[in-house]
């Protein structure tokens, strides 16, 4: 089990998930690039899609990364 990091410091992000979990080409399509293409003022819009769920509870966090789904902190 490989879990991967990745950091956008210009718009103070990271994203984490289990690499064996995850459609590389879908976590590409639907967070990387959307990530890598947003100006650091709309991030907040852009979370605000329905492909993205906020969660403030740290314990349903880690049982999501743990079925498979990527976390992302900003």
């Amino acid at each position: 089990m490989t879990l991967t990091h990745q950091r956008y410091p210009e718009i103070d992000c990271d994203i984490l998930y289990f690499e064996h979990m995850v459609s590389e080409e879908k976590l590409e399509r639907e967070v990387v690039l959307p990530l890598t293409r947003v100006n650091p003022e709309e991030i907040n819009g852009l979370f605000r899609r329905k492909s993205f769920e906020q969660i403030n509870d740290l314990e349903l966090v880690i049982e999501e990364i743990l079925s498979g789904k990527t976390a992302i902190f900003f």
